[in-house]
């Protein structure tokens, strides 16, 4: 995944529903958490707008700062939401 801030998260998908509009997808190799695994999807909210959800488990291992953890997952849902809003609004245009 290409965010908006330049980084790259790297994610591995491993099942996609295009009729539910949900994918599955799980992160590996990080020396910070493990079992991390998540779920995007689309809801409909009206004609022409979309709710997106993002739900993930992780564990935080045993040496690392959980604040620390917390706030790095904050900043990438926040720049992940940043590249879905610019690349609807993009879409829309």
């Amino acid at each position: 995944m290409f965010l908006d801030n330049g980084i790259v998260a790297e994610e591995q998908l491993f099942y996609q529903d295009d009729q539910a509009r949900r994918i599955y997808y799980r992160k590996n190799l990080d020396p910070h958490i493990i079992g991390y695994v998540a779920t995007t999807y689309v809801d409909a909210a009206e004609s022409d707008t979309a709710i997106v959800h993002v739900n993930s488990w992780f564990d935080v291992r045993g040496t690392a700062d959980p604040a620390e953890s917390r706030g790095r997952f904050e900043s990438v849902y926040d720049a992940m939401f940043r590249g879905y809003q610019q690349f609807f609004i993009r879409a829309r245009n």
